[in-house]
């Protein structure tokens, strides 16, 4: 435990009380947080020294639990950084579901285009498919290029208005050039289809909107006649 030293009086510093006194190990005068003083018995430079040390021998500290972990027990981040072991985080997860939901959604409905990044990324590993795109390349428009329909960016107003990346040649992946950014229901309805399955689904179509058109208008000249021969 540090005791703190009877000569220095707490001083404040950045909104933050602080204490001076004297590490044990290198036995220099110190400033230490004074809620710090019962948790450690050294300095920031002595614990970082040991905090180093310890790195090479495959530990890192969490800040959750208290102590020394194995490299394995933590998540680390692409830049090497970590907050606190997967145990910790996993505690830290459950207590708080609805606040990172919060948090999640918010960040989603701010940033559409780095989702849609994120997400063809994402959906290329998976397919083992090329992708060379970059977040400038990802401009979402106003409106549906196929079906004329208003795109909302914030996929809570409407799935079938928000964005989705379209692959123009799926074989090709998520390349410059090969994508477009229309509406999920165009996508949805182009999905995998190729070009003579469209068009005779379109011929489908025709066929039985003609069908519909004309069992329509047979139906009205039989109520006009029935109305024409009731006895006046």
């Amino acid at each position: 435990m540090v005791r703190k030293k009877e000569t220095f009086k707490p001083y404040k510093m950045k909104g933050k009380i602080y204490v001076k006194f004297i590490c044990p190990f290198c036995k220099k005068e110190r400033s230490i947080l004074e809620e710090s003083i019962n948790k450690r018995n050294y300095c920031y430079v002595c614990l970082r020294k040991e905090r180093q040390q310890k790195r090479e021998e495959g530990f890192e500290w969490c800040g959750k639990c208290e102590r020394y972990k194995e490299f394995k027990d933590f998540n680390f981040r692409k830049d090497g950084t970590i907050r606190y072991c997967k145990k910790c985080e996993s505690i830290y997860v459950k207590k708080n579901k609805n606040r990172i939901k919060r948090i999640r959604n918010r960040w989603l409905a701010e940033n559409p285009e780095r989702r849609l990044f994120y997400a063809s990324k994402k959906r290329a590993k998976d397919l083992e498919i090329n992708f060379d795109l970059e977040l400038k390349d990802i401009k979402i428009p106003r409106k549906c290029p196929i079906l004329k329909i208003p795109i909302f960016p914030d996929r809570s107003k409407s799935k079938i208005n928000s964005p989705s990346i379209d692959r123009i040649i799926p074989e090709l992946g998520y390349t410059k050039g090969n994508i477009q950014i229309i509406s999920w229901r165009a996508n949805w309805l182009k999905n995998n289809a190729t070009f003579f399955e469209l068009e005779k689904l379109y011929e489908f179509v025709c066929k039985r909107r003609e069908f519909l058109n004309r069992l329509s208008f047979n139906h009205k000249m039989d109520n006009t006649l029935t109305l024409e021969r009731r006895p006046g």
